[in-house]
């Protein structure tokens, strides 16, 4: 993938678990992705822009992770499908129409960020939250779990990964197909 840039083992993990979360979420090249956290070298995003072709928004608060992340973006040929921004909520045309959300593992204000995007987003849109409880919160920050009262919560079983995954829905969105 990519000429094998910075594509060891840990990179390959990381792809695998993207494959499989890609794949229960169902985004495909229709799909509208946007990335909150991305960071410079964001490989879900990278994986999906590249297999699927779907159209990739990813935001970071470091200025620097933006910039090289579009640069980056530009060197692999993928300018065109995946795009960088300081903030989630200065596209906000993008956000209402965008089928899946991914919250990264490294970001701290996850409850804030879910809620705040309950009424900013598309009533269909999945948003793949990446998380660690437990031990698993020596590199990612927890999630509170109990407090998504509001939505339903589908679990991603990756027993091999150094994160936690978790899709959200509104549970209003489950009524429509009932």
């Amino acid at each position: 993938m990519y000429g094998r840039i910075g594509y060891g083992p840990v990179s390959f993990l990381l792809s695998a678990s993207v494959n499989e979360e890609r794949s229960y979420a169902q985004i495909d090249g229709t799909s509208k992705v946007w990335f909150i956290g991305a960071g410079a070298y964001p490989l879900t995003a990278f994986t999906i822009a590249k297999e699927t072709s779907a159209e990739v928004v990813c935001t970071d608060i470091d200025s620097e992770a933006v910039h090289y992340g579009k640069e980056l973006a530009q060197f692999l040929g993928l300018h065109g499908i995946l795009h960088y921004s300081d903030s989630h909520l200065r596209h906000p045309e993008f956000l209402k129409t965008a089928t899946h959300i991914y919250i990264a593992s490294l970001v701290p204000e996850k409850q804030e960020i879910i809620e705040e995007l309950k009424s900013k987003v598309h009533p269909d849109c999945k948003i793949i939250v990446r998380y660690g409880n437990g031990l698993k919160s020596l590199f990612n920050y927890p999630l509170e779990l109990s407090l998504l009262k509001e939505w339903q919560v589908k679990s991603i079983n990756q027993d091999k990964c150094i994160y936690d995954t978790i899709v959200l829905q509104p549970y209003k969105t489950l009524a429509k197909y009932i």
